[in-house]
């Protein structure tokens, strides 16, 4: 029973976003759009484990937006530079179902966040002619900063973080901390930290008028590079990291981030690749310094902006509690459309 409360929990959190992307991959001019976001996924991995399933639903909020006018202004016979910004959240949960009695969720991941995005585009085509073809392909060169000044990460468990510690009449946790590593109490343990996250990323986009209304132009390929920092501070508002957690998690991170799409290639709609690399410094004892993260994804036609991926990570585990392990899996499943900025419809 358990099982299917979660399965069509789920399934109805995703179906809202799918029925709103008839057309995932040359969205109407003019629109909102979604850029470096997070994926909505359901999936499971080799090597095989005690693992039903793990998802992801991460839907972005979008509070306010003026990239979008931005993408609409890049085409101008002016060819200048233009700015702009969006501000959205994401309540984002990650969830693990386990085969065992009751097929247990163990312990669920809450993550909100709040992103604020700046973008400049510009045309980098070296026609002056607005009516020519080639003005309009671009390449459009973007630069972003996505920052996000608050986010949050917990498992909203009532029990202390090591099995050697138990709650006082205060409810505080007490009984001296072992040596490191420490044994996780993963039944109940209390998982919790806010982080601050800054990451700036250059790109290309190369347009094309295929598939587009007539004097409108799409998206056809793109990449973006990327690098950037993720602290996670003690005394950062109510639910920071605190220092016995610090002294295991790793709470100061270097990101690097690299992606190339492409629309209609094969049977997918849109086909993308993508590598992340990530250094964590003063690691736990037993977790590499690096997690590495390569990912292949295909939306095809006719999916309402789902599709296949298949991912290979290795590295810190990044679900709450198993923070002091390491793992190396292949992760495979479906997923939501995650980044519809390819789906830009410009009108010149």
């Amino acid at each position: 029973m358990t099982r299917i409360v979660v399965v069509c929990a789920m399934a109805l959190a995703c179906s809202a976003p799918v029925a709103a992307q008839d057309t995932p991959f040359i969205a109407e001019s003019g629109n909102r759009p979604v850029v470096n976001t997070d994926g909505t996924y359901v999936f499971n991995h080799v090597p095989n484990s005690n693992l039903i399933f793990e998802a992801q639903i991460a839907p972005r909020i979008i509070i306010y937006d003026s990239i979008g006018d931005a993408a609409n202004a890049v085409l101008d016979e002016s060819k200048r530079a233009v700015w702009g910004w969006q501000a959205s959240a994401t309540p984002m949960v990650r969830l693990r179902m386990f085969n065992e009695t009751s097929n247990p969720v163990r312990t669920p991941s809450y993550m909100p966040k709040g992103t604020v995005q700046f973008m400049r585009l510009r045309n980098m085509s070296r026609s002056t002619d607005p009516d020519e073809e080639a003005f309009n392909r671009g390449p459009i060169e973007t630069l972003l900063i996505d920052t996000i000044p608050f986010g949050h990460h917990s498992n909203g468990q009532n029990g202390c973080l090591f099995t050697t510690q138990f709650r006082d009449d205060e409810g505080e946790c007490v009984n001296p901390v072992p040596p490191l590593p420490a044994n996780v109490n993963k039944e109940d343990g209390s998982f919790s930290t806010n982080y601050l996250q800054v990451m700036a990323y250059y790109g290309r986009m190369y347009l094309d008028s295929e598939g587009a209304p007539d004097g409108e132009y799409a998206a056809r390929r793109e990449w973006r590079v990327g690098a950037g920092i993720q602290l996670n501070p003690e005394g950062y508002v109510g639910g920071s990291i605190d220092e016995e957690l610090s002294d295991l998690y790793g709470p100061t991170r270097v990101l690097v981030e690299a992606m190339g799409a492409q629309r209609d290639w094969w049977r997918c709609g849109r086909v993308e690749g993508s590598f992340k690399l990530q250094y964590i410094g003063d690691a736990a004892p037993d977790v590499p310094s690096f997690i590495t993260a390569v990912e292949g994804f295909c939306l095809p036609k006719g999916w309402g902006g789902a599709g296949l991926f298949v991912r290979f990570y290795h590295g810190q585990d990044y679900y709450n509690l198993a923070f002091n392990e390491s793992i190396s899996r292949l992760q495979f499943g479906f997923a939501l459309q995650k980044d519809s900025f390819l789906g830009f419809r410009i009108a010149p």
